[in-house]
Parts: structure tokens; sequence; C-alpha cells
């Protein structure tokens, strides 16, 4: 009987075919991913600046730092004497208004003119 060549009990499964190379965008493609990209940039850093500051430190710690509620609740410290519920709650809260954003967002993206060479 032949051994696997890793070690483990079972063959190893076939790896999966490697995925064509994207076409390039046409400028009108790219024009309108570039307008979107934008507009988004654009209405999340809005609703940012909306927030409070411990909520918006909410939002910021868990998704660009990756943090869970407990750990977000020891980075924010004694100074805003939240609980690991509490911190879960708002993110939850947060996170619901922000895919909402998103959703409308993605729907209103403006038309971008026709680009000049």
């Amino acid at each position: 009987m032949d051994e696997p060549a890793d070690g483990y009990d079972e063959p190893m499964p076939p790896t999966a075919p490697p995925r064509p190379a994207a076409r390039p965008l046409t400028r009108a493609q790219q024009a309108r991913k570039d307008a979107h990209e934008s507009h988004v940039r654009a209405t999340v850093k809005r609703h940012l600046k909306g927030l409070a500051p411990v909520s918006r430190l909410i939002v910021l710690l868990y998704l660009v730092d990756g943090l869970s509620d407990h750990e977000i609740t020891a980075a924010l410290g004694p100074t805003y004497n939240l609980t690991p519920n509490e911190v879960g709650s708002r993110r939850r809260a947060l996170m619901t208004r922000i895919r909402r954003i998103a959703r409308s967002t993605s729907t209103s993206t403006p038309t971008p003119t026709k680009p000049t060479d």
C-alpha cells in the first residue's frame, strides 16, 4: 500500500485549477469603479465623523484592528467604563447601521462623466 507523501492517513485532494486572469477594465468601467469607490469612501468618512468618539473608536478597533469585544473594552480602559457586553451591543448596532449605509450607497452611486483624453 502506498503511503501518502505528507504522512497523513488520507491522500491529499487535488488542488483547484488556477483561475483565469481577469480581463482589464475598459475606461468606462474603470471610471464607474473609481466613482463608486470615491463615493463610498466619502460616505463612510462623513458617517464616521458623525459618530460619538467612543462609537468611532469601537468601530475602528473592530474593523481596522480586528479586536474582540473584550480586547476593545481593555483598550478603552476605565475612561469609558464599558463592559464587553456594552461594547458588543454598541458594535452590533453600529455594524447594522454601517451595512444599511453601504446598501443605500451601492444603489445611489453617481454616474461618472465621460473621461476626456
